[in-house]
């Protein structure tokens, strides 16, 4: 059986120590705060074990979805994953970027990563995630509506803030946006189309708002 207990109690938690007995003998175990592990015997005091435990590499997370985005396909066609689409190729990226499972993500309703669109566009990714409603892009890099693409067709919430937006040409591809947060932004030209009427909140964080008519 295993019995944990503290050390050093009222001093401090710098050293935690985990007690293993068994009929025959008893094996004491620690570790201390620069993770050092020490073993003893009760049996044999002066036999002792001691390890300085390895560090723990932790990888950095992308700063965006696509920061890592080539060595993500180089690593896939290494694997030889097989990918159907590149619907499924964003989806699996997202999944890693998010540490969630594949079917997780692709089942999402509300999801909130950081992307530069600058070279690539989130329509792929629309066309994997059919149940999102809620999607959050703040601090991203989106000059554009457009840049989203034409495939998120049921989301609901977008939240643009802080991404470098110049214009909101294209908000006529989301059929259903009811409310979008588009504030700290250079954009004060809302849209070009009536299709955008029906939405039910717009926050453009006090900029001016137009409406053209093409």
């Amino acid at each position: 059986m295993y019995k944990a207990r503290k050390q050093d109690r009222g001093k401090s938690l710098s050293r935690v120590g985990i007690r293993y007995a068994t009929p025959n003998e008893s094996m004491n175990i620690s570790i201390t705060k620069q993770k050092q592990l020490n073993i003893s015997f009760t049996d044999n005091p002066n036999f002792r074990i001691r390890s300085t435990a390895p560090k723990l590499q932790i990888a950095a997370k992308p700063k965006n979805l696509f920061e890592n985005f080539d060595q993500f396909v180089r690593d896939m066609v290494e694997r030889e994953v097989d990918i159907e689409s590149e619907a499924e190729l964003y989806l699996r990226l997202l999944g890693e970027y998010l540490g969630r499972e594949v079917e997780d993500v692709r089942r999402a309703k509300k999801i909130e990563f950081v992307a530069d669109t600058t070279n690539l566009t989130l329509q792929p990714l629309g066309e994997a995630l059919t149940e999102l409603t809620e999607l959050k892009l703040n601090e991203s890099v989106i000059e554009s509506v457009k840049e989203l693409g034409t495939s998120f067709k049921k989301l609901k919430v977008l939240w643009i803030s802080r991404v470098g937006l110049k214009e909101l040409a294209g908000i006529p591809m989301l059929p259903c946006l009811e409310e979008l947060y588009a504030s700290y932004n250079y954009v004060c030209l809302l849209y070009t189309s009536d299709a955008a009427d029906d939405m039910q909140c717009v926050d453009l964080g006090g900029r001016r708002i137009i409406k053209k008519k093409t």
